[in-house]
């Protein structure tokens, strides 16, 4: 009985045809008539063409030898070369410059060069370059080729993927299976830019950002503001691919770089143009600006913009703004009109004795030996019975995402343009919630009714192995989430995971280190108070210098508003008794 051999798999070929697909029938409308023709080009090759274009195009080299080149799903690479050459989408040994050739040789080969020339043949490769460089061209010329419109491929997959890169590998490891993605129908959609103009301003700033040095920063400024200044803002599922978001983001960095240089009229001036300009991060540039105006003997002025920008803030920016203006106002002699006070959380003092560890966090003694504060709590809370998980913001950004899934990955027109996402465009833009309304409230009442476990056993069970937004399962295993789930009430819950669905960006910001499950009570020696009751407790750790960061206040407040216990735990580092 014949064995028939395995068809050989021409990944490469198929992965780019898919994507150049797929991005012509979406994105024409934001590229030039050649560009298309192009595309069109290589769709119309021969499967041996494209797949030798395909190849090559994943290589960094320049100039390909047609002497080694050698594919198994290619069976005439030079015929495919020939080919490639009259389709226009490379050039053959005619138009390569005698420079590449050199380049395109071996050492050995190049000191083979050399004894032809009567030149000495010793040195490394650059030497060699250099000593034949005056060589004549009939005297290095091989068969050879150089890929034409890589830029524009280049540009096709980032299209298609909806991402910077534009690396097809993410295909190639979908198929391994090494990264399993979420599964959904794509949407189709206008894309990501609304015309052609905006996608060569985006693919500019991609290439200002690579390239940009801290010398060249403050050179790059006039240009990022007038940028920001002459740009419509875009579509919050937009935004993370708009030229303007770069741009805002160099010219922050650059009015900090002036702050740090003692030069707060040249930050100031950037921060107030920002502003004007309606960039994203308004409260924070507010906030600096302000600064910035203190510093140059106007710190009523900084005050007076402190109280303006809290009313909108975010709450945790709006807990700066106001200890920023309440200072201000304070400095400039005038009075301040106080926002009302966030309750401040239940404070817990324990003892923990210290230990040497390597690395930059101090570490603690426990029976397992040396851990860092938060392993080394969770270890004397196991050591009296009750068991504690360790993953600050992972557990609840997992749970949304794994109960929310279907309403993340919902069919709203445009915000899942193409296959291999790992999110919809819009998930950290607002409205994303009131999109997937009528997916998000049906999860709500279900988890308020005290369906949260069901749910999640469904999910784990429909989901495993598949990489989703947020979920870090790899520092929180099912089992501990099933516990989690479990022990919370499900208004709390639903109270805690709506926040993620109205902003998803920052609501992972300040949540408590530690789940503390429910147990048995229990009292811990040395800490005040001693008593741990037997209910839930979300706790945020603070090492002997540390402090409370706004956003950590916020969610403790907010916590403690759905009826969880969460407490500030200050942890003392005592030293280790002698003998």
């Amino acid at each position: 009985m014949l064995i028939q051999p395995e068809p050989i798999q021409d990944f490469a070929r198929r992965d780019l045809t898919e994507a150049i697909t797929v991005a012509l029938a979406r994105e024409e409308h934001i590229l030039t008539a050649g560009e298309a023709y192009v595309a069109r080009q290589f769709l119309a090759l021969k499967v041996g063409a494209a797949s030798l274009y395909a190849r090559l195009r994943s290589r960094k080299r320049v100039v390909f030898r047609l002497d080694q080149l050698d594919y198994a799903e290619i069976s005439d690479p030079a015929g495919a070369a020939a080919a490639l050459v009259e389709a226009g989408l490379a050039r053959d040994e005619r138009h390569i410059p005698t420079r590449l050739f050199l380049e395109a040789r071996t050492v050995e080969e190049l000191k083979a060069l050399c004894r032809d020339a009567g030149l000495k043949r010793s040195g490394r490769r650059a030497v060699l370059l250099e000593r034949l460089a005056g060589t004549p061209r009939a005297a290095v010329s091989l068969q050879a080729l150089v890929l034409r419109h890589r830029g524009l491929f280049q540009r096709l997959c980032r299209l298609y993927l909806c991402d910077h890169s534009g690396d097809l590998t993410r295909l190639i490891i979908a198929r391994m299976g090494v990264l399993r993605y979420p599964a959904y129908t794509p949407t189709g959609g206008a894309g990501l830019f609304p015309n052609r103009r905006a996608l060569l301003s985006y693919e500019a700033a991609l290439v200002r950002r690579s390239s940009l040095t801290e010398d060249s920063l403050l050179e790059a400024v006039p240009g990022a503001l007038a940028g920001v200044e002459s740009r419509v803002k875009a579509p919050g599922y937009r935004y993370r691919f708009s030229a303007r978001r770069f741009d805002s983001d160099l010219a922050l960095a650059a009015a900090r770089a002036f702050e740090r240089s003692k030069q707060p009229d040249l930050a100031a001036e950037i921060y107030q143009r920002l502003l004007v300009a309606g960039i994203r991060e308004q409260s924070h540039a507010t906030w600096r600006l302000a600064l910035c105006l203190a510093a140059l003997g106007r710190p009523g002025a900084g005050a007076a913009l402190c109280e303006e920008a809290r009313e909108v803030a975010p709450p945790d920016e709006a807990l700066a703004l106001e200890r920023t203006g309440r200072r201000l106002a304070k400095k400039a002699g005038q009075g301040w009109r106080p926002m009302p006070p966030i309750p401040s959380p239940k404070i817990r003092e324990l003892k923990l004795v210290g230990a040497r560890r390597g690395g930059s966090r101090p570490g603690y003694e426990t029976p397992e030996g040396p851990k860092t504060i938060e392993p080394a709590v969770c270890a004397m809370l196991a050591s009296h019975g009750r068991r504690a998980l360790f993953g600050e913001s992972a557990p609840w950004s997992t749970l949304f995402s794994l109960l929310f899934y279907d309403a993340i990955f919902a069919p709203v027109p445009g915000m899942l343009p193409t296959a291999l996402m790992m999110q919809p465009l819009d998930i950290f833009s607002p409205g994303f919630a009131e999109r997937r309304k009528p997916w998000m409230d049906p999860i709500f009442e279900a988890i308020e009714a005290g369906g949260a476990s069901a749910l999640l056993a469904e999910a784990l069970e429909r989901h495993d192995g598949t990489s989703l937004p947020g979920a870090r399962l790899d520092r929180l295993p099912p089992e501990e989430l099933t516990l989690l789930t479990a022990a919370i009430d499900g208004q709390t819950l639903s109270g805690i995971l709506r926040c993620f669905a109205e902003d998803r960006r920052s609501a992972g910001r300040g949540l408590p280190d530690l789940c503390v499950l429910p147990g048995p009570e229990i009292r811990l020696p040395d800490a005040i108070p001693a008593r741990i009751p037997e209910e839930l407790i979300l706790a945020e750790l603070k090492g002997p210098t540390d402090s409370i960061r706004d956003s950590q206040r916020i969610w403790l407040a907010r916590l403690n508003a759905l009826g969880v216990i969460a407490e500030v735990w200050k942890i003392k580092r005592t030293r280790p008794a002698l003998g």
